[in-house]
Order: structure tokens, then sequence, then C-alpha cells
């Protein structure tokens, strides 16, 4: 341990005998009375961590940080020195190395009682919490006083944050369920001893109600595609459409022409599929038929359709829907989309987007597929892939930010911006329910144990 320089001054003493030399505007800050840190830099950092995989098993991660991108403010009226842009979460603090330019010797003190020390570039310095330093003219004359401080995320930056409540979701006796948003509420269906049921809540809210038979349909409707359009409900049965206003009682609508699945809506319209082609309805009774190209590839299971406005013009919207085939055995998920605006001009509205089966970055195609807005783009989870060789086990989140033509899954590096499940989810072989809240909650709800899980990435809180 260096020598303390109790013999040159005192650290809390000095300021009694000294004046400092911010003091008075006719002192004179030339040769050796000058006293200030004129400039202060974090020295570049690395270190390793043990931290889980997509599958949940340990592996180390060596982490870098560049000092130079986290540059420190000198406030030389208060004396206060801190760095505006917080280091990431994680970082060991307790062994900092800094670069210093002063004018005058530098000393700092380590602890609130210990000695103080002059400063060394090799010293490595605790910053657990702020230190005292100052800096003494070569004249021994004057001097200044400084708070140095380190900031440090206390929670990643864009990391995503879970919690959980056991055993506390209302619908966990539910089979395949499936989840719906319809303006303010959430309603999940499912099948019990036969029947289909729905449970119901406020978007975001915990509190469930107890699962009731649906009226009005039979058990065998096709809740796996239910569209919500202008304010109301719609649900096949048998090639019939049926509309609800509460998610639990549904009357059969007169329609032109019989639909064997719907595939989502925009604002003016809302879609559907009948003898391989897509129809179309702007009040979901008078359907009009549209020319398909590859009808081949129209998805009629699981079927996930979301629709938005292009940032570069809110009048014009784009649809996507992805879905699978029941008799498929591909490896990739069915992706479709469709642009409004365009009826004069084109009489093919929807467009099929191919997808090499060796890309390494399209969707695969999983099992209880569930695709959802977040934000600005698209997230996917479902089970693993069906060529896996896994049954019903939940994968990890899959990304698209350009509409479904590529997809990022959380193995992929640079991830960490974007929403990911948690380790502990990893492999999870219960039946669940999806939904994303509008305060961009991520929920998954799962059968069996009755879990809800919901989280959010920590920047989505302040974009809104």
């Amino acid at each position: 341990m260096r020598k303390s320089i109790y013999l040159l001054l005192t650290f809390f003493g000095l300021a009694l005998g000294l004046t400092s030399c911010f003091k008075d505007k006719e002192t004179d800050f030339s040769g050796y009375n000058k006293c200030a840190i004129t400039a202060i830099s974090l020295k570049d950092l690395e270190w390793t961590d043990t931290v889980p995989d997509q599958y949940g098993a340990d592996s180390l991660v060596t982490h870098k940080i560049t000092g130079t991108n986290y540059p420190f403010t000198i406030d030389q009226v208060n004396g206060l020195i801190y760095n505006v842009d917080s280091l990431p979460m994680g970082t060991p603090v307790k062994k900092i190395l800094l670069n210093v330019t002063s004018d005058g010797n530098a000393v700092y003190q380590r602890t609130s009682t210990d000695d103080t020390y002059y400063y060394l570039s090799s010293d490595t310095i605790d910053f657990t919490h702020p230190i005292k330093a100052m800096v003494v003219s070569m004249s021994n004359n004057y001097s200044k006083n400084y708070t140095i401080s380190l900031n440090v995320h206390k929670q990643h930056a864009d990391s995503t944050k879970w919690n959980v409540q056991r055993e506390a979701w209302a619908g966990k006796e539910l089979k395949a369920p499936r989840a719906v948003k319809y303006g303010v509420r959430v309603a999940v269906y499912g099948k019990k001893d036969g029947k289909l049921m729905v449970t119901t809540a406020y978007a975001g809210s915990h509190d469930f109600s107890t699962p009731v038979e649906v009226e009005g349909v039979s058990s065998n409707a096709s809740y796996d595609n239910i569209v919500y359009f202008q304010n109301a409900l719609y649900m096949l049965d048998k090639n019939a459409l049926y509309v609800s206003d509460d998610a639990v009682n549904w009357t059969q609508m007169q329609t032109n022409t019989p639909i064997s699945h719907l595939m989502g809506c925009n604002t003016n319209e809302i879609f559907g599929v009948y003898d391989d082609s897509f129809i179309t309805s702007a009040d979901a009774n008078a359907w009009n038929k549209e020319y398909t190209e590859h009808p081949e590839f129209i998805p009629d299971s699981n079927i996930y359709s979301i629709t938005t406005s292009y940032s570069t013009n809110l009048d014009l919207e784009r649809t996507v829907t992805f879905g699978q085939q029941k008799e498929s055995t591909d490896t990739i998920a069915t992706a479709w989309f469709r642009d409004n605006g365009y009826q004069e001009n084109y009489s093919n509205l929807w467009g099929y987007t191919y997808i090499s089966r060796d890309n390494n970055y399209a969707l695969p195609n999983l099992d209880n597929l569930v695709v959802m807005l977040y934000k600005d783009y698209l997230i996917a989870i479902g089970n693993n892939c069906r060529n896996k060789g896994y049954k019903r086990a939940l994968d990890y989140v899959y990304v698209s930010k350009d509409w479904g033509l590529t997809w990022k899954g959380q193995k992929d590096e640079k991830f960490d911006t974007y929403l990911k499940l948690p380790s502990s989810l990893y492999r999870n072989d219960k039946e669940f329910a999806a939904y994303v809240d509008n305060d961009y909650n991520l929920w998954i709800l799962f059968a069996e144990s009755g879990d809800m899980w919901y989280g959010y990435l920590n920047k989505m809180k302040f974009a809104k």
C-alpha cells in the first residue's frame, strides 16, 4: 500500500486552510497555482459471465466495453463528475481503471473512512459508491474538491423483464387454448369435457372469469381463426359465419356464400377463403370472390393475421397472415400479405410470401404457432418444429422486422434489443395461449399448471 499523504494535507481539513482555486476571480491560475481535473475517461473493460443459452444450459460469455463510449461530464462549479450514459447492467465496478488529466496533484479517498492517496493511472478504483477526490496545486496553496460517480443501469436497457403468477389462471383446465384480443378485453377459448369454453378478462389483467360454455355455435366451431372486425368478433362453424360482441354468445349471419376459414381483416374489409380462393367483404354479409394465385399454399388452420399502417403513409395498411396446412409436412410456416388501396389497379390483391426452404432465416412451421405485433415488428412463438423430434415443447421467440420475409431467433447474434423468453420456459411442454396487451406486455397463459407469465422489453415502457 502506498504511503498516505497526511504529511502533505488531510482530505477534509485542507479546505479550512486553503483557498478554493475557483473562489477568487483575480486568483492567478498560471504556473504552480492551477488545480482542476481537466479530463477523465473510462478505460476499456472486459469480463466473463456465466449465462443460460437458449436451451437453459450454462455457457461462458465474454463482455467487452469501450470506455470512450461512456464519456464523463465534469461540473467544475459544483465539483461533480459523472457519466451521463449509464454502463450496461452487470458491469463490474469494483476494479475500474480511469484516465485522468489534471492541473495539479490528484488524490482520492478509497472509502468514506479510508486515508487519501495520490492517484496513479494503474489504480483500480471501487465505484460501488461515489468517491471523493481532490486536486492540489503544485504550490500547495490551492485545492478543488470533486465527487466522482459511475452510473450503471439497474436493468438491462433492452432486456425483457418477466413476472409470473403461479397457478393463477382460471382457464388452466382448457385444452388447446387460443387467445383473441377484442377492444380492451381478451378472450381465451379452449375445450373442456368436449365442450367449447371461454374465459375473459381486461387485456393486461390477471383476473380472468370462470370459464363458461360458448353459446350459439357447436363445440367444433373454428376458434383457431377468430377475427375482430369493426367492434365485433367473427367465427366460423361448419362454413357458416357467426358474430358476437361479448365473446360468449354468438349469432349466425346470413351471408351470400359459405366460408371455409377466415384470413383476418383491415380497417374496411374482412377476409376469408372459400373454394380455394380469397373472398372479401365490407360488412361480413356480402362477400366478393378474388382471383387467387397459388391456392395450394393457403393455410387452413391455426391462422393469425396482423394489420398495421405504413409509417410512411398512414392511409396505407398491410395485412400479413400466417398459418398452417393440416396435411402439410413443410418445415416453413405459410405466409401471405395484402395491401389496401390498390383495388382499381390490381385484380390479385393477396401475395404469397415465397421463402426458400433452405433459408436460414425463415419462420419454422411451429406447432401451436402464435404470431403477434409488438410495437413495430412481428414476434412469433410456438412449439418446436415438427422435424426436430420434440413434441409440444415451447421454442424461443422469433422476430421479423420485414413483415415475415426473414426471422431472427434468440439463438442469433445481436438479439438483445428484442423481446425474448426466459430460460426457464424453454422446453415447457404445457399447452398455452398468448397475446400482447396495449402496454406491450407479452402474456403467456399455460394450461394444466395455470401459470401466467407476462414480460415486456424495458425500453418499450418509455416508447409509447
